[in-house]
């Protein structure tokens, strides 16, 4: 899923100056370390957002209940 939120002409650009030299099914050796960090902080800021994510839709549902007792 990491892989559908990356630009990748934009990444190619920025690591090797040419647009297309690192593809998402075509990593060089060279840039693959690179690669796999930049896919380990993504996977770790997915799972936070859907943390969060997970955490308001409690605290609506706790609200809700709240305002419920208080009627």
């Amino acid at each position: 899923m990491s892989k559908d939120l990356i630009k990748w002409s934009e990444l190619s650009r920025k690591l090797s100056g040419s647009d297309n030299s690192i593809r998402k099914n075509k990593i060089p050796k060279k840039y693959k370390r690179k690669v796999n960090r930049l896919l380990w902080i993504l996977d770790l800021w997915e799972h936070w957002a859907n943390e969060l994510e997970t955490m308001d839709i409690i605290d609506g549902i706790i609200s809700e209940s709240d305002s419920e007792i208080m009627k």
